[in-house]
């Protein structure tokens, strides 16, 4: 089979908490909420929450990982080959609203406030639904800290 690709870019807004003290057992994570928004009217946005957790490997090279949960606005539809046959290139069959979220990063930090990095990022039901395509997203980021 074909992979299948949406139309159009997106735009990923997110926030980063500190992680709270009684975290620490678990690698300090930081909290994290966010939206990767479709620019394409037929391609699939998301909102998310979850954790991140972020090493450093030199003073300012870091890399990322994450996982959550996100709700999405693309298809949910067990897909039909009949009825479907004309979105078949261009339409990801997700099968439940709420899904699982897995994300990484590689990054710089460029000054003490702003960092750029490579960004990827995974939703899937994880089996819990019959159809299960999933969606991957990838580009550059621009972090800034407050």
């Amino acid at each position: 089979a074909l992979p299948i690709f949406e139309d159009g870019a997106s735009i990923n807004l997110e926030l980063l908490f500190q992680s709270p003290e009684f975290m620490r057992v678990i690698g300090a994570p930081r909290p994290v909420i966010g939206a990767s928004i479709a620019t394409d009217s037929d391609a699939t946005s998301q909102v998310y929450a979850g954790f991140e957790w972020r090493a450093y490997l030199t003073r300012s090279l870091f890399v990322a990982g994450m996982v959550g949960g996100a709700v999405h606005n693309g298809e949910t539809d067990t897909f039909d080959p009949v009825a479907d046959a004309a979105r078949i290139n261009d339409t990801l069959f997700l099968g439940c609203r709420v899904l699982v979220r897995l994300g990484a990063d590689i990054g710089y930090d460029l000054t003490e406030r702003v960092s750029a990095s490579f960004h990827w990022e995974h939703i899937s039901n994880a089996g819990i639904c019959d159809e299960n395509e999933g969606l991957d997203n990838m580009g550059m980021r621009i972090g800034y800290r407050f």
